[in-house]
């Protein structure tokens, strides 16, 4: 793999994170919905939230909050990709 393609998938993963992580916190989101879907309620009458079906391992464990992206972060993060991209034109395969 050349730097230009894994700078893109870092690129990618910084704009849409994937890994374990993140695949728990789809199934959280999934739970969350079917359960909202069935009508089940919780003991306090309250609604269920994604962050009540996250695995947690460690009791002190608190799930990482994702950040917010502010415009700066996204101009820099395309800034980054455009610039690697641009490395990229006017060469073949083999980066020649």
């Amino acid at each position: 793999m050349e730097a230009v393609e894994l700078d893109d998938w870092w690129l990618l993963e910084q704009v849409d994170p994937w890994g374990q992580l993140r695949e728990d916190i789809r199934f959280a989101q999934q739970t969350a919905f079917l359960v909202a879907a069935a009508g089940a309620k919780k003991a306090n009458g309250g609604a269920w939230k994604p962050e009540d079906f996250i695995l947690k391992f460690d009791p002190d464990y608190e799930p990482p909050q994702p950040k917010k992206q502010t415009p700066k972060d996204l101009e820099r993060i395309l800034l980054r990709w455009a610039k690697a991209v641009n490395k990229g034109f006017g060469k073949d395969e083999f980066g020649r």
